[in-house]
């Protein structure tokens, strides 16, 4: 085993001692950074924010896209209400833009909220939470 001289044990130490201290500050750096960063992260929200008439027995199709943030897009669902009766929400994996869809059975006013949850990588994936009405006319 080497044998070191009581200033070079000390150097060692110091040298040590530095080194976390420095691989520390950078982590405490990096942790402020992204805490900052995430927080000032944008919520989602879907456009056009007002939706066309359907009309009962017809197709109906509106593409909506998700603003906000850029992070792939992990899911959309309703959670409150109901869409009209035949009318779907279709969200393709990770994409910015969603739709509705179908053939509407029965007139009426019908309200309902998507959630929209994006994807996160070093911060929890943005979110936002939207109402929207669909008003389905007879047909003519």
């Amino acid at each position: 085993m080497k044998k070191y001289s009581h200033d070079t044990k000390r150097l060692l130490m110091v040298s040590l001692l530095c080194s976390v201290c420095v691989l520390s500050g950078c982590e405490l750096i990096y942790i402020v950074t992204l805490s900052v960063s995430c927080a000032a992260r944008s919520d989602l929200s879907a456009k056009p924010e007002k939706l066309p008439i359907a009309v009962v027995g017809e197709l109906y199709k509106i593409e909506l896209i998700i603003e906000g943030d850029g992070a792939p897009i992990g899911s959309v669902s309703v959670i409150q209400g109901e869409l009209p009766p035949g009318l779907q929400l279709i969200h393709r994996d990770r994409g910015h833009v969603f739709e509705i869809t179908g053939i509407a059975q029965q007139e009426g006013d019908y309200a309902f909220t998507i959630k929209m949850i994006g994807s996160g990588t070093q911060c929890v994936g943005p979110t936002g939470e939207q109402g929207f009405i669909v008003s389905v006319k007879p047909l003519i």
